[in-house]
């Protein structure tokens, strides 16, 4: 799951990137609401952690920005702001959740999890191509009926190929969707992932599921 946090204030942003990414999210944090609002124009995201009080754009008109651009990215508001009326415009303007500061972690660990589980439900829970089972709301994966362990970042591939199948996915695409955006883009990281995943996955199976499109990319798909 790949989670955007956006707030001025790095010593608050950046711990909390690093408390996600030890959990085992995909986690970008960006001090500059333009800069943010830009990313989410260009990269889908799974959750928004979004702070107010920001002097370049403040975290209201970010929001409604984004709801009015139609990019639907699910938004927990994260704020020292704690008066009524701004709880209220908050989640009325498109938030999915507020917390005011200070906060634990613990507790907003849960409620990501919880807006997590409730975006998921408009997926299927569970994809199966071939003999391949991939169930979304527990992460487990299985292939002709013998459980598959992966690493976050194999499951958070493969996840990707069963939501996309057939799809052709770049390396840019891939590399957005399992690493950070600081991730050095010239490293060979999508090639050494796909190749462990294939080697989980498609090892002493007949029927090959991952597939290179060459000079485009990879994808996921039942080939006769």
């Amino acid at each position: 799951m790949k989670v955007l946090i956006i707030d001025d204030e790095t010593r608050q942003g950046l711990p909390l990137q690093k408390l996600l990414k030890k959990e085992g999210y995909v986690t970008e944090y960006c001090s500059d609401p333009n800069e943010g609002l830009y990313q989410l124009k260009e990269i889908s995201y799974d959750l928004l952690l979004l702070d107010l009080n920001m002097p370049k754009l403040d975290g209201f008109e970010l929001l409604n920005q984004l709801r009015n651009l139609n990019i639907n990215t699910p938004v927990i508001i994260i704020s020292s702001r704690c008066g009524f009326n701004d709880k209220i415009n908050g989640l009325n303007i498109g938030a999915d959740d507020y917390l005011t500061k200070p906060y634990k972690f613990e507790e907003l660990l849960a409620r990501v999890k919880a807006l997590l589980r409730r975006s998921k439900k408009q997926i299927n829970s569970s994809i199966k191509v071939d003999d391949l089972i991939v169930d979304i709301s527990k992460r487990s994966v299985t292939r002709n009926q013998k459980s598959i362990n992966l690493t976050t970042r194999e499951y958070n591939l493969l996840e990707l190929f069963v939501l996309n199948i057939g799809k052709i996915l770049t390396r840019q695409e891939i590399l957005d969707n399992i690493c950070d955006i600081n991730y050095d883009k010239d490293n060979n990281i999508v090639d050494v992932y796909i190749a462990y995943l294939r080697k989980k996955v498609d090892k002493g199976s007949a029927n090959k599921l991952i597939h290179t499109k060459r000079g485009a990319g990879y994808y996921l798909d039942i080939i006769s």
